[in-house]
């Protein structure tokens, strides 16, 4: 086959063309000290690189979940502190409230102080994070509390949302609203005990007591409505004590004076109708008192009254008026005091949380300085081979450009000769 003058020519060039251009990404190569990225290059470092980018990209977005948890917990137990704050100020309140020594005007004035304290906490329950998510309503975005008709309830879904920072490992981030806010007391939240202990300091319940009683005759009042009620309470006399409980409904008296007298050999206390048929009047051979009251309506209003009676019948001294258990200063202390438990635990468990997320975030930390390694290892140049192969190169490239401007300076007569 018969190579022309002007084939040559296109040949070489397309040669040199080719034999420059790899010159010059070798050059660019030992510039940036990196490998030829192409996978044609070296499809096994190829694969190599690209399993750990993969893997890179994984570490970081691990990464960032466990920063988000961090603030996340971080925010919550700033919160849980404050929470903290508030309750040991209702306990003050509560101590206040159970001294005995009151007046009318510093009992308005604690409820209040009572009155700013719940809503604050209620601010507080309903606490958002960076991202504008509730820390204690659960999966939803929504409040986790409502002020209602029947005080304020948890609305949240009770779940806890967590976060993966890790290909096994997911950390909580938030925690159960119902229960940070629990009392101990089944059915009870923090914002029913405020309310109770607003309504212990509220006229007529700020005048009733713990326990009435009299010398040996009383006329007991129960304040029963037209929905049948239950009502109870511990009577203690001459023989005994006992615990009373009927169920009446408005100018029905007569199951109670049924209850008491069915425990009279136990206590030595009596009943009977009284004057005006709806009151019970209460006989013994000593003193008596009441206690430990209780109505099936929760109402938050006094369980029953006692007027103690002289030997003729006629009215000793003022009517007293009975507390509901629920509200004794003893309760609602003991309540207190479980919320105060209550919190320390919920703040445990929010610090463990958050010490798991950090460890979390130091071992990635450390496997992330490795994957960087092993990246940098798979991308960076071999100088020494590089400049070698750059060497022989641009060695061919003149030898080559040589003899084609040596071949292309020859002429037909050249042969000839």
């Amino acid at each position: 086959m018969t190579i022309g003058n002007a084939l040559f020519a296109r040949i070489a060039t397309d040669g040199f063309a080719r034999l420059q251009s790899e010159i010059t990404g070798l050059q660019e190569r030992v510039s940036s000290g990196v490998n030829d990225p192409a996978p044609s290059a070296d499809p096994v470092r190829a694969l190599r690189l690209s399993a750990a980018n993969d893997q890179r990209a994984r570490l970081d977005r691990f990464s960032d979940n466990v920063q988000a948890a961090s603030d996340r917990l971080a925010m919550t137990d700033t919160a849980l502190s404050d929470i903290a704050t508030m309750t040991q100020q209702l306990r003050e309140i509560a101590l206040h409230a159970a001294n005995g020594t009151t007046g009318s005007g510093t009992a308005e004035d604690l409820r209040i102080d009572l009155s700013r304290l719940r809503s604050s906490l209620l601010d507080t329950a309903n606490s958002r994070d960076s991202f504008g998510q509730p820390l204690f309503a659960g999966y939803g975005g929504g409040d986790a509390f409502a002020d209602g008709p029947d005080g304020i309830t948890f609305i949240g879904d009770g779940g806890r949302t967590s976060l993966r920072v890790s290909e096994s490992l997911t950390v909580r981030t938030s925690l159960n609203g119902a229960e940070v806010f629990a009392t101990g007391k089944s059915g009870q939240n923090a914002f029913d005990l405020i309310d109770d202990l607003l309504a212990s300091l509220d006229g007529e319940m700020w005048l009733t007591t713990a326990k009435v009683g009299a010398e040996s005759r009383a006329l007991l009042s129960l304040p029963a409505g037209r929905t049948p009620t239950e009502f109870s309470f511990r009577l203690a006399g001459p023989a005994g004590q006992a615990m009373v409980a009927a169920k009446l409904t408005q100018g029905t008296p007569g199951p109670m004076i049924d209850a008491i007298n069915a425990q009279s050999a136990q206590t030595g206390v009596t009943a009977a109708f009284g004057p005006d048929s709806q009151s019970i009047v209460l006989s013994s051979d000593g003193p008596f008192d009441l206690s430990e009251g209780a109505r099936s309506d929760t109402a938050q209003m006094p369980v029953a009254s006692l007027q103690p009676l002289s030997s003729t019948f006629t009215p000793r001294g003022p009517a007293l008026s009975l507390r509901p258990q629920s509200l004794s200063p003893e309760t609602l202390l003991s309540g207190i005091d479980a919320m105060v438990a209550n919190i320390a635990a919920q703040r445990a468990e929010a610090g463990s949380l958050s010490t798991l997320a950090d460890r979390q975030a130091d071992t990635l930390s450390l496997r992330k300085t490795r994957i960087e390694m092993a990246v940098a290892n798979l991308e960076e140049l071999d100088i020494a081979a590089a400049v070698t192969r750059l060497q022989t190169l641009l060695m061919t490239q003149e030898a080559a450009q040589q003899s084609f401007v040596r071949i292309q300076s020859k002429g037909l007569f050249d042969y000839l000769r």
